[in-house]
């Protein structure tokens, strides 16, 4: 049985075009020769890399990123897992097993007789409880909310330095 799997590729940066397009072709060869189908195949341009990576002795900050989407057999992941490992223009993979591709995953539909079927009440939803002692508010007479005590010491001080500036 055929199964939905996504492979990233990070691609050595210092390939051309051509070389670049040669080694994706021979990638999705290994996937299509025994019944492999891939069904989506996105460029997505060279991109700094979040770490160097060293790889045949070159240290690479860049690589060449590409993702393709396939449905394939088991015995062929495995193979595809082999080649991209001895591969020296392949810096990175990952390759993972998806449940549906994108573009069926959007036609799943939810029926609205389903999707009516879970409510909630009304009265539950806006619901809350809260104990009488919780509820409590502490109020403070207007008084002494307003009311600043200075210390008498604080207080003297503040009128000497007064009376000096007034002298000069």
């Amino acid at each position: 049985m055929k199964q939905n799997y996504e492979l990233m590729l990070v691609l050595n940066p210092a390939l051309g075009k051509d070389e670049n397009s040669v080694a994706r072709e021979r990638i999705q060869e290994v996937i299509t020769k025994d019944s492999g189908e891939i069904t989506t195949d996105e460029e997505w341009g060279t991109r700094r890399l979040a770490y160097p990576i060293k790889k045949g002795g070159q240290t690479y900050l860049e690589g060449s990123y590409h993702l393709t989407r396939f449905k394939a057999e088991k015995t062929i992941v495995k193979n595809l897992e082999e080649y991209l490992r001895l591969s020296e223009n392949v810096l990175r993979h990952l390759l993972v097993k998806n449940a549906a591709p994108k573009a069926e995953a959007a036609k799943v539909e939810v029926p609205e007789a389903e999707a009516a079927e879970v409510e909630v009440p009304e009265a539950e939803a806006t619901k809350v409880e809260v104990p009488e002692a919780e509820a409590a508010e502490v109020e403070v007479p207007e008084a002494e909310a307003t009311k600043v005590e200075v210390p008498e010491a604080e207080a003297a001080e503040s009128e000497v330095t007064e009376k000096s500036k007034n002298k000069e």
